[in-house]
């Protein structure tokens, strides 16, 4: 989308048809770190009556974040509106890590087993095999660091209740 083609309120009526279709239940908008007063200033314009929660950096002070993401969680929202910072902020548990890593594991051992199929050798350094055997190691160390590592966490993504994202600039 070219700069001021509508893609800001594009998103926000995405936002609310799905939750007026109830296909999602609490979506979360992610938004450059600069443009969240304009992102929510839109939203409240095109939705007067919207329950959006804005997460900027006051209610997203280390010192508030734990009372603030218990009321995102609590709370029936059409929309939760989050910096970049803030969302960088958030971590996933061990438990959910480890899962999304093994379901990588599976796709990455089936697309070598898949390459070595009537092969009498592994790849040779550089092959894709070899570059997938090297993801695979990478995977299987991080997930015994996941599963070894205990977290003091006040709270975690899964905690939230989100389930959707849209991320405004995932290029950046």
């Amino acid at each position: 989308h070219a700069v001021g083609s509508g893609k800001t309120l594009e998103m926000i009526v995405t936002v609310m048809e799905h939750r007026r279709l109830g296909i999602w239940r609490k979506p979360l908008q992610v938004v450059p770190n600069h443009m969240l007063g304009q992102f929510a200033k839109e939203f409240k314009e095109a939705y007067p009556q919207a329950k959006i929660i804005i997460a900027d950096e006051d209610h997203f002070h280390a010192d508030r974040r734990t009372r603030f993401v218990r009321t995102i969680a609590s709370s029936d929202l059409d929309c939760v509106i989050m910096t970049e910072a803030s969302f960088a902020k958030v971590s996933v548990s061990n438990e959910f890590e480890v899962r999304m890593i093994e379901k990588e594991l599976v796709l990455y051992r089936d697309a070598l087993h898949a390459l070595n199929l009537g092969k009498k050798e592994k790849g040779k350094q550089g092959s894709p095999a070899a570059r997938i055997q090297a993801l695979i190691q990478k995977f299987e160390e991080r997930m015994k660091q996941l599963k070894s590592k205990t977290v003091d966490q006040n709270f975690n993504f899964e905690q939230l209740g989100v389930d959707a994202i849209l991320v405004d600039e995932a290029h950046a």
